[in-house]
């Protein structure tokens, strides 16, 4: 019995000797919304139940948001914390470490951030430019966050709030195009987006049907606690009347004229085309024209022959992919055709519209913020040729920033000082601005010779001399300039509102090889070595 009892004894003594470190309290305070406060304590816990309060020797406290994104990280039990950059009573993870009797003991707590809400009245341009594939966008959030006395108080977040939109004609939600944006304005084409078919069925169907459709826009943000669209707005799309549709033949046959014409006889100095529409017709489903037209030219000075044609023009509403069908003509106009056309059939682009077949998917518009823009040559959106030149993107030249440099081909010496806008390979590019006003344009260019050492700029198709002739005298070498060639003044152009805009690049010379194209608001600015990054689009 006695032995017994000794052993009992030690069985006892070990079992009251065995402890366990352990976290006793931990509370999380809200200090205001942006300061959190944390309370711990350590004890030591026997089998027995016995707890008694010890001293940590190291602490390390760490704060998750619920993306598992470190909000802080250190030693100190009071610290803040970015709730204003949080979402609706987002949850905060918090662990705690201390370091006792050569243990690590970690406790985790969660804590709510502020509630939240998000409104906004979405200013939705749609279509833009008759076109029911581009859009731009202006968002002007309101962020507001449940004050200390029950309050909603406007916050300003570090950073724009990212998100999406969805367009969809309105009752056929399950075929929404998703258009991400990370910016509180730019611009937007469904065209290459997945859903962009159905999505144009059921618009098309519900013109013909109804005359009208409602395409609706929700607004979601990527912000913890906002699953539901934050806005909603819609944009009513009506049949054109049929005077608006013979507006547009008016326009449409005009620059076709135009542009026939100087196809046949571009070296013809003429007096002013006369046009005459015999018959048309409007495909509501194709979104075309079919248009029956004549027309008659004469040559000036010492040749006044008549030339006569006929043809069908075939064109989209939107001006794209438009062609002009040779029908008939008088001996002269045959002649010029026949030397000029291959077949039957000749590819028209009506002036300041872009096809969108020439679009990269997945591009968007140039975002000029903060005064500046910098573009890559070779990231153009639109293209148009002329006379059998168009611009093209080569390596030829080493030294290129991106992916290369574009420059007319081929290189038959060609040089257009007039009516460039017209008659001139082009291309163009989608810029959305924040700041109107007065732009300078600085250019990064390779000229072989005084032979091809210039190009001219506008903007929405427009000729401006300010922004004409802009070129270089150094050769052989990129260099940037501003230079242009029949003035003084730095090559400038002025942006007469906010929004997207087309910035178009047409041929002076062929073979000036064009790199890059910067244009500032800031007078003095001038670019060093490549230039800064190609802005965001």
């Amino acid at each position: 019995m006695r032995t017994l009892a000794i052993v009992s004894f030690l069985l006892l003594a070990s079992c009251t000797a065995r402890e366990e470190i352990v976290v006793s309290d931990l509370t999380l305070m809200h200090r205001g919304w942006d300061t959190l406060v944390v309370n711990v304590d350590f004890a030591s816990q026997t089998v027995l139940g016995g707890i008694q309060p010890v001293d940590e020797t190291n602490k390390w406290i760490v704060a998750f948001n619920a993306s598992y994104d470190t909000l802080y990280a250190g030693e100190e039990t009071v610290f803040g914390i970015p709730d204003i950059d949080l979402g609706n009573e987002e949850q905060v993870l918090v662990e705690v470490c201390g370091d006792v009797k050569l243990l690590r003991v970690c406790e985790q707590a969660i804590v709510a951030a502020s509630p939240k809400r998000v409104s906004l009245e979405p200013d939705i341009t749609y279509p833009l430019r008759k076109k029911v594939f581009e859009g731009a966008y202006k968002l002007p959030f309101i962020v507001e966050r449940l004050g200390q006395d029950t309050s909603w108080q406007k916050i300003n977040p570090s950073g724009a709030l990212h998100g999406y939109l969805e367009a969809y004609v309105q009752g056929r939600k399950e075929t929404a195009i998703q258009l991400p944006f990370s910016k509180s304005r730019g611009g937007f084409n469904l065209a290459y987006k997945q859903n962009y078919k159905d999505f144009k069925f059921y618009l098309d169907s519900a013109l013909l049907d109804d005359k009208s459709a409602n395409v609706i826009f929700d607004v979601y943000v990527d912000l913890e606690g906002f699953t539901d669209a934050v806005a909603t707005t819609a944009k009513e799309i009506l049949v054109k009347t049929e005077d608006e549709h013979k507006q547009d033949i008016a326009l449409f046959v005009e620059q076709a004229a135009d542009k026939l014409v100087d196809r046949l006889s571009p070296f013809l100095r003429r007096k002013r085309n006369t046009v005459y529409i015999d018959s048309w017709a409007y495909n509501t489903f194709e979104k075309a024209y079919t248009v029956d037209m004549e027309v008659e030219w004469k040559g000036a000075l010492f040749n006044r022959s008549t030339y006569s044609i006929k043809g069908i023009l075939e064109v989209s509403e939107s001006g794209e992919e438009a062609t002009f069908q040779y029908v008939d003509g008088n001996k002269r106009a045959r002649q010029r055709w026949n030397s000029r056309v291959n077949g039957d059939v000749m590819d028209l682009m009506p002036q300041g519209e872009v096809a969108v077949a020439s679009l990269p998917a997945g591009r968007g518009a140039f975002d000029a913020q903060k005064g500046r823009v910098v573009i890559e040559a070779e990231h153009f959106d639109g293209e148009r040729s002329y006379n059998n030149q168009r611009w093209t993107v080569q390596r030829d030249r080493s030294g290129y920033t991106g992916q290369g440099a574009i420059v007319v081909s081929p290189d038959r010496g060609v040089r257009i000082r007039s009516r460039y806008n017209k008659r001139s390979p082009e291309v163009t590019y989608p810029v959305y601005f924040e700041d109107p006003g007065r732009y300078y344009i600085w250019m990064r260019v390779w000229a072989d010779n005084n032979n091809s050492n210039s190009v001219h700029l506008g903007i929405n198709g427009a000729a401006n001399r300010s922004s004409s002739y802009i070129g270089t005298d150094t050769y052989r070498t990129w260099v940037w300039t501003q230079q242009r060639q029949d003035s003084d003044d730095a090559a400038r152009i002025d942006v007469p509102s906010a929004g997207m805009k087309e910035l178009n690049v047409w041929m002076r010379e062929d073979g000036f090889y064009i790199d890059r194209i910067i244009l500032t608001k800031d007078r003095n600015y001038r670019p060093e070595g490549s230039g800064p990054p190609e802005s965001s689009r």
